[in-house]
C-alpha cells in the first residue's frame, strides 16, 4: 500500500471545516469527530466509531466524510462496505477482508447497515477489538491455524446503524457512539431551502417553512415532497409554492400541518372530546381508556404521543389531557378547512 503523509493540525482543522460545510447541522457529531481526529493525529489511537441515527438524518454521509478524513489526515487505507451484508459469512469476512487489512496495513474497515451482520460476525468483531490501557495489538484466532492480529494504533472500525436492536450490545460498548438528533426547524428549512434550489423549484419563506415542519426533524422524504411541489405547480401553472399551494401539497401527502398524521390527530380530537364532556369534568383520560379509543396497545398509545408532547398539544403525566396549544392547533385546521369533517366538532381545552 503507498503511505500516505499525515497533515499537520491545522491543515487538518481546515481541510474538516470545508469538508463539514456540506453536511447541514450534527453540530456536535461533528465537534465529537474533530476531537477523535486531532487526537489521533498526536498518538495514532483511533477508537471503533459507531455513527447511530433513524433514517433521513445523514448518517451515511456523515460517515462518508469520516472515512475521507481517516484516509487523507491520518494517512490509513479505508475499505467501505455500503451494507454489512455484503461482508458475507464470519469465515469469508475473515478471510477476505480482516486477515489481508489488518495483518498487514495500516487499514480501516467502515460499513454501513451493520446491523445486518450475521451474530457470529459482531461476536468474532467483539472480541478482536477489546482494547487495553496500554492500546496493545491483539491477535485472534480465526479459521484453522489463520489469525487477525488487529492493532488499535494502525487499524479501526468505522459503522453506521439506524436499527440499534439488532446490533450486540457488548459490541456496541465497545465503539465510541455518535448518535444524531433529529434537525431543528431551523436545518429542516435549510435542507429544503437546498434541495428546492437543487432541482429547480421556488417556495415563499412560508411554504418553506410548512414543508420543513411537515417532515418532522427528517430529510428522508424531503425529495418526494418536493416532486409533489412540482407536480402541483405544473397542475395549476403557478411559479412559486405560496401558503395555499403547500396546504394543498399536504393534503396530497396525506399528513396534516405542522407533520401531525393521522393518529395523533385522533388522539388530540378523544381528547378535544373529553375536554367537552359533562361527565369527564377534568377532561382527563387514562392511558389505556385512550389507547382502547384508537384501537391500540397502551404502548402503542405512549409511542404516538411522542410527538404530540413535543408540540406540547398534550400533557401526559399520568393522565393525558388537551393542552391549550392543542385547542388552538385544531382551530386553526377548522379555520383552513383542512379537513370538512372537523367542522363538525367542538372547541376547548383544559
Amino acid at each position: 500500500m503507498k503511505q500516505i503523509k499525515k497533515l499537520n493540525k491545522a491543515q487538518a482543522v481546515k481541510l474538516m471545516t470545508e469538508r463539514f460545510a456540506t453536511i447541514v447541522g450534527m453540530t456536535a457529531a461533528k465537534a465529537r469527530i474533530t476531537q477523535i481526529i486531532l487526537s489521533a493525529l498526536v498518538d495514532d489511537y483511533l477508537p471503533p466509531i459507531a455513527i447511530i441515527a433513524t433514517k433521513g438524518l445523514g448518517k451515511t454521509k456523515l460517515i462518508m466524510v469520516l472515512l475521507s478524513f481517516i484516509e487523507d489526515i491520518l494517512g490509513r487505507e479505508v475499505v467501505w462496505f455500503p451494507r454489512g451484508e455484503d461482508l458475507g459469512t464470519r469465515i469469508q469476512f475473515v478471510e477476505k477482508t480482516m486477515i489481508p487489512l489488518f495483518n498487514d496495513r495500516d487499514a480501516v474497515i467502515g460499513i454501513d447497515e451493520v446491523h445486518e451482520w450475521k451474530p457470529n460476525v459482531q461476536s468474532f468483531v467483539r472480541s478482536l477489538i477489546e482494547v487495553t490501557a496500554e492500546r496493545a495489538p491483539k491477535t485472534v484466532r480465526a479459521i484453522g491455524d489463520s489469525e487477525v492480529t488487529y492493532d488499535p494504533l494502525r487499524n479501526g472500525f468505522v459503522i453506521a446503524t439506524n436499527k440499534l436492536e439488532k446490533l450486540d450490545a457488548p459490541l456496541l460498548s465497545r465503539f465510541e457512539q455518535i448518535r444524531l438528533p433529529l434537525y431543528s426547524l431551523g436545518e429542516m428549512e435549510q435542507i429544503v431551502r437546498l434541495i428546492a434550489k437543487k432541482v429547480q423549484i421556488k417556495l415563499s419563506a412560508t411554504a418553506v417553512k410548512m414543508i420543513a415542519e411537515a417532515n418532522r426533524g427528517t430529510a428522508r422524504d424531503v425529495v418526494q415532497w418536493l416532486d409533489n411541489v412540482r407536480s402541483y405547480l405544473n397542475t395549476t401553472g403557478k411559479k412559486e409554492l405560496d401558503e395555499k399551494g403547500a396546504l394543498e401539497v399536504i393534503k396530497t401527502r396525506e399528513v396534516f400541518p405542522q407533520g401531525v398524521n393521522s393518529d395523533e390527530l385522533k388522539t388530540l380530537l378523544l381528547l378535544e372530546k373529553a375536554a367537552l364532556s359533562i361527565e369527564n369534568k377534568g377532561g382527563e383520560m387514562q392511558l389505556k381508556e385512550l389507547a382502547g379509543a384508537n384501537g391500540v396497545t397502551s404502548a402503542e398509545q405512549n409511542a404516538n404521543e411522542t410527538f404530540l408532547r413535543q408540540k406540547q398539544f398534550i400533557r401526559t403525566r399520568g393522565t393525558r389531557s388537551l393542552t391549550i396549544a392543542g385547542a388552538e392547533y385544531l382551530k386553526t385546521l377548522r379555520k383552513l378547512d383542512f379537513i370538512p369533517e372537523l367542522k363538525k366538532a367542538g372547541k376547548g381545552a383544559k
